[in-house]
């Protein structure tokens, strides 16, 4: 599957040399409608830079590799049409994976992660005003209750 998800990635890659192909062609029709000279004509090289169109499509099908290896570890895939469309959009699906975590790690450390919320993001007790519900910190020995000095 892994490979699979390989060749999905080189989808992205072969989709930027078509678009690079269709700028050329385009440059290319352009010149002759505009009666330009033959040898005038737009090389392939001014629609696209080779080398690091190359590399970016190298990226993509080792991008798209480890995200079919990294979904299909996790039994998020099964099928090899999953496999390759998770590497086709490996880069997305990557930038949202770390993008999910890293805000999980966010909240966990501001005590959103809605477990049990603490700290300065304390919400009300049920019933409470909400002047009353100042971030207080509980603890395990007072079963999560607030303090009545504090409110």
């Amino acid at each position: 599957m892994t490979l699979i998800a390989a060749a999905g990635g080189s989808i992205r890659g072969l989709l930027d040399l078509y678009s690079a192909v269709l700028a050329w062609q385009s440059a290319r029709n352009k010149h002759i409608k505009e009666g330009g000279e033959p040898s005038e004509r737009p090389s392939f090289s001014a629609s696209c830079d080779l080398a690091p169109d190359l590399l970016a499509a190298v990226f993509h099908v080792v991008l798209g590799a480890f995200a079919g290896f990294v979904l299909v570890l996790t039994g998020q895939i099964e099928s090899s049409l999953m496999a390759l469309l998770a590497g086709a959009a490996a880069p997305a699906l990557l930038q949202q994976m770390v993008t999910v975590k890293w805000r999980l790690v966010q909240a966990r450390a501001f005590g959103l992660d809605g477990g049990g919320q603490t700290g300065r993001f304390a919400q009300p007790a049920q019933g409470e005003p909400a002047s009353l519900g100042k971030a207080t910190e509980s603890s395990a020995a007072d079963g999560g209750r607030r303090d009545p000095e504090h409110g």
